[in-house]
């Protein structure tokens, strides 16, 4: 059977199969693309912030470029542990 839905065309399912509406719902608790986009985002952000904090430092105490490579440093050890906490959290779901 055809029904319209949200200006979609939905078939109905079998009794053995569900609908979902929602991506996010019709996977099974793997990553999607909006939680690889974040972590995509956030790695940049962390290591953004550590080499501008870095930055910031050298021109206070003239000293470039000392601490934008310890920021730098500390910045991707921030994304990589970042990194590693959420795919375990997703390794540890399945």
């Amino acid at each position: 059977m055809i029904h319209t839905h949200r200006h979609r065309c939905v078939v109905s399912p079998s009794e053995d199969q569900a609908v979902h509406d929602d991506p996010r719902e019709s996977r099974q608790d793997g990553l999607g693309w909006g939680d690889l986009i974040s972590m995509g985002v956030t790695t940049a952000a962390v290591i953004t912030v550590g080499v501008v904090v870095g930055l910031l430092v050298d021109h206070l105490l003239n000293t470039l470029p000392i601490f934008l490579f310890v920021g730098l440093l500390l910045g991707v050890a921030g994304a990589v542990s970042y990194l590693v906490s959420k795919f375990r959290m997703y390794l540890t779901k399945n």
